[in-house]
């Protein structure tokens, strides 16, 4: 399936003027199309250099990342959202190490990965389904960083061009790659 078709499988809606949002779940109901989405996103994983895991964020992206990983016999590292009382550090045997997003303005997501599951010296592409305005992703990166890993490249199904991330990330040093830009 060519990247022409795969685009017709992911819809664009209006929730705003300046802010679309983008929906791939159509595409993994088709087997052929779920298959050429990953397809393609190896291939941008292997153009981005060698790495050792995939990080992905809570939703589609942790599908992709996941399904990206086992292909390519690397680890992979979730980064979930979760609710208030299940993130208590003192009350939980797994460590976890917060991840703050900065969205529209002052709007904060937070995600966590379990400590420990990035160690220093490794190689990480980030994957994720749709890169708006960065922010999730620019959380990630800067995540790995923190955990002394290292930030091989960032790769997406699809690119809201107009939200301008990919630009974001580019300014601060990060490879960007995707399968579509809409």
């Amino acid at each position: 399936m060519n990247r022409k078709q795969l685009k017709k499988l992911v819809s664009v809606t209006e929730q705003k003027a300046d802010k679309p949002i983008c929906d791939a779940t159509r595409l993994l109901g088709d087997a052929e199309a779920f298959s050429s989405a990953c397809h393609e996103l190896e291939n941008l994983c292997l153009k981005l250099g060698a790495y050792d895991l995939i990080l992905s964020p809570d939703g589609l992206g942790l599908v992709f990342g996941a399904t990206v990983a086992v292909r390519h016999e690397r680890g992979f590292v979730a980064a979930m959202r979760m609710e208030k009382q299940v993130r208590d550090q003192e009350s939980s045997e797994v460590s976890l190490h917060e991840v703050h997003c900065l969205r529209d303005k002052s709007k904060v997501d937070l995600l966590v990965v379990q400590a420990g599951a990035i160690r220093p010296g490794q190689h990480v592409i980030i994957i994720d389904d749709i890169l708006a305005s960065g922010a999730t992703t620019l959380g990630l990166a800067y995540t790995v960083e923190e955990l002394g890993g290292q930030v091989v490249g960032i790769a997406t199904l699809a690119e809201l061009t107009m939200r301008c991330g990919r630009l974001t990330l580019e300014a601060r040093g990060y490879q960007v790659r995707s399968v579509l830009r809409l």
